[in-house]
This record gives structure tokens, C-alpha cells and sequence, in this order.
């Protein structure tokens, strides 16, 4: 076969696989498995829905991963981080279109019940505006990470025609609002050079430890008010029990005990989507 053809193709996986990892898979599938999470355990589940449901929300959520490594690039190069985008793997036309093409999958993709369209394109628009929002307001954008992770639980249940108390999505932003705070001292040296005034920039990074600490483990404690069956009990107090050993696992580098707060992040996401009740 001739060169050309081959150095197309390895172009083409070199692309692909840059937007699979800026994408953050494993993240990503987390959202939609919580979104596949609360319509499967509706009492009248339909697995279809549930299906195309969480692989739509994982698509959303991937978009807006794309799109915040764009936006950071500048910020990520002074850091030092080798993002896919950071390093050329991905350049910034390919992460739009991307990006779009994902967001309009979601979007064909999601079943039409009721709100959850108005639900989904909204948590579009606000990934797409997620960056912006973090660069002009950085001391808020754990709350409106916080906030945008409560959007799975929120499109799931508006699919199967389910709802959840206020204090599922308090317990979620409590948790969720603290892991922020964990990422924001991973970045304090990038954050402090480009001028945002992140939370552990303004409070050190002791102090922003302990609030840290003390978010997740209220808001993982805050589970086990509000789930209110066995599986969701087991669930929780897994979630639990592996977030206090990352928490206090002696030797762990901070960026690899974050790492592993992906696990009883997915754990809890379960939880609290057992909780889901059908409307009457």
C-alpha cells in the first residue's frame, strides 16, 4: 500500500486516541452510568432507554472535557501539563468539531420523555460554558462543577419519569464540592502563574486540605441519610469505606490519591441513583 495511506492512517489513531484521553473516559462513563444507574432502578425500568440515556450523557460529558482542555491550553503549557491538546495531538479546530459531533450524537440519541431534552441541552450549554465561567470565576467553580455533576441524576430520572430529594443532590454537592478543592491544590502552581484565584490559592493549601477533607466526608457521611434501600446501603458504605482509605493511605502522591477517589466517586453515584422514586 502506497506511504500516504499509512501515514493518513496513523494521523487518524494518533487523533483519535488524543481525543479519547482528553475526552476522560473513565469519568465520563461514570455521569452516564449514573444516568443508566437512576432508570434502571425504577421499578418499571426499560433497559433501552437506560442505554442510550447514559451513553448520551457520557458523550456530553467527554464534550466538555475536550472543550476545557482547548480553553485551558495556554494555562496547561505554563503548567507544564501534557494534555493531548497542550502537546498537539489535538488541535483546536479537530476539538470543536469534535466536540460538536458528540454533543449532536447526545442529543439524537437521547429518548424523548417529557423534560429530558430541556434537561440534556442545558447540560450541554453549561459544559460548553464551563471554562469561561472557571476563568473569570475560579473561587466558584468547585460549586459549579458541584452542581453540573447533580445533571446525570437530574436527565435520568426526568427519562424514566423518576425524581430525587434535594438532599441526594446536597450530599452530591457537598462531595463533589470538596473533590474540586483536592484538584485545585493539585494545580495551585499552574493556577498561581496564570493569576486565578482559586481557593487554595487564597487560603493556603493546608487550610484547603482540611476544608477539602471535610466536604467529602460530610457529603460521603450524607449518603447513608438518604439512601433508603439495602443496595443502596452496600453501596454507600463501600463508597465510604474506600474513600477513607484514599483519604488516609500513608506515602500517596496527591495526584494519584485523586486517581483513586474514582472509584468510590462511582460507588456513591450508584448509591444516591438508587434513591430515585417514580413521580405518581
Amino acid at each position: 500500500m502506497p506511504l500516504n495511506y499509512f501515514r493518513w492512517r496513523m494521523k487518524i489513531l494518533t487523533l483519535l486516541r488524543g481525543l479519547w484521553v482528553s475526552g476522560r473516559p473513565i469519568h465520563s462513563v461514570i455521569a452516564g452510568c449514573a444516568t443508566g444507574a437512576t432508570i434502571a432502578f425504577l421499578p418499571a425500568a426499560i433497559w433501552w432507554p437506560a442505554l442510550a440515556a447514559g451513553c448520551a450523557m457520557t458523550f456530553v460529558t467527554m464534550a466538555g472535557f475536550i472543550i476545557n482542555d482547548i480553553y485551558d491550553k495556554s494555562k496547561d503549557a505554563l503548567a507544564c501539563i501534557q494534555r493531548p491538546v497542550t502537546i498537539g495531538l489535538v488541535t483546536r479546530p479537530q476539538g470543536i468539531i469534535a466536540s460538536g459531533l458528540l454533543i449532536l450524537i447526545s442529543l439524537g440519541l437521547t429518548p424523548l420523555h417529557g423534560k429530558s431534552m430541556v434537561i440534556l441541552s442545558i447540560t450541554a450549554a453549561s459544559v460548553i460554558l464551563y471554562s469561561f465561567f472557571a476563568r473569570h470565576f475560579p473561587l466558584f467553580k468547585g460549586l459549579y462543577t458541584a452542581l453540573l455533576c447533580c445533571a446525570p441524576l437530574s436527565y435520568g430520572a426526568a427519562v424514566g419519569g423518576g425524581q430525587f430529594p434535594n438532599t441526594v443532590f446536597a450530599a452530591l454537592v457537598l462531595y463533589i464540592s470538596g473533590r474540586e478543592v483536592y484538584l485545585d491544590i493539585r494545580d495551585i502552581e499552574g493556577d498561581s502563574r496564570f493569576g486565578l484565584k482559586t481557593i487554595p490559592v487564597l487560603i493556603g493549601v493546608a487550610a484547603a486540605r482540611r476544608m477539602a477533607v471535610i466536604l467529602i466526608v460530610v457529603g460521603g457521611l450524607s449518603m447513608l441519610v438518604v439512601v433508603r434501600s439495602t443496595l443502596g446501603y452496600l453501596l454507600a458504605c463501600s463508597s465510604l469505606l474506600l474513600l477513607g482509605l484514599v483519604l488516609t493511605w500513608p506515602g500517596l502522591e496527591l495526584r494519584r490519591r485523586l486517581q483513586l477517589t474514582r472509584m468510590p466517586m462511582f460507588l456513591g453515584a450508584l448509591a444516591l441513583a438508587s434513591t430515585v422514586w417514580t413521580v405518581q
